[in-house]
């Protein structure tokens, strides 16, 4: 969560018509969000090369009380309208072929985008899993209790791998594997299970 891109999203009261007149004032308003969410961004440390701006409206019918938000990548009335008009049946059932479409607000999204981040691979290692213990656990009715190996999480290793039934416990969980589950750890640490088809272990 703390690795994604940064947003921030700003917006600029309009209230005019939405018409191929309008277009190079929306355009001077667009510039100058740009301009604040440039400035907003590089307090965080983000170079011009690394930003990225995502342009938008809040529009609705001349008389009405809700608008709807639509993405405006470029100013082209038509589509715009034909958008709103799409989003405005899909919302409310309904939509006014003819009617005179208002801007109430020009939305900027700023966008940072952070490197991507991969944890390094850890080395493999083919030594085999040992349990630390085991313990009486209840499988059901059925099969009753039966001894499961007890397996410290924070111990296995990425190319290690064994199967269920068995316990894993962490610092923060436990995992169970099945009778006939398979589990392996991968380069990064995961635990992947491979769930057999009728699996069931109940503790």
């Amino acid at each position: 969560m703390c690795s994604t891109d940064i947003r921030q999203d700003f917006r600029a009261t309009w209230l005019k018509p939405l018409s191929e007149g309008s277009v190079d004032a929306v355009e001077k308003g667009f510039a100058e969000l740009t301009l604040a969410a440039e400035a907003r961004l590089a307090v965080s440390g983000f170079a011009l090369s690394d930003l990225a701006f995502e342009r938008g409206f809040d529009l609705r019918y001349v008389g009405q009380q809700w608008p709807l938000q639509v993405p405006a990548p470029s100013l082209d009335i038509a589509r715009i309208r034909a958008d709103f008009e799409a989003r405005h049946e899909r919302q409310f059932g309904h939509h006014q072929p003819n009617g005179q479409i208002e801007i109430i607000h020009l939305r900027l999204a700023g966008i940072g985008h952070l490197a991507e981040l991969r944890s390094p691979d850890r080395a493999r290692t083919t030594a085999k899993p040992v349990p630390y213990a085991h313990r009486q656990v209840h499988r059901g009715t059925d099969a009753g209790f039966q001894a499961v190996p007890i397996y410290d999480g924070n111990q296995l290793r990425p190319g290690q791998s064994l199967g269920g039934p068995a316990i894993i416990e962490e610092r923060n969980t436990t995992i169970l594997v099945g009778p006939d589950d398979r589990l392996e750890i991968d380069a990064s640490d995961n635990f992947l299970i491979q769930v057999a088809p009728a699996a069931g272990l109940a503790p």
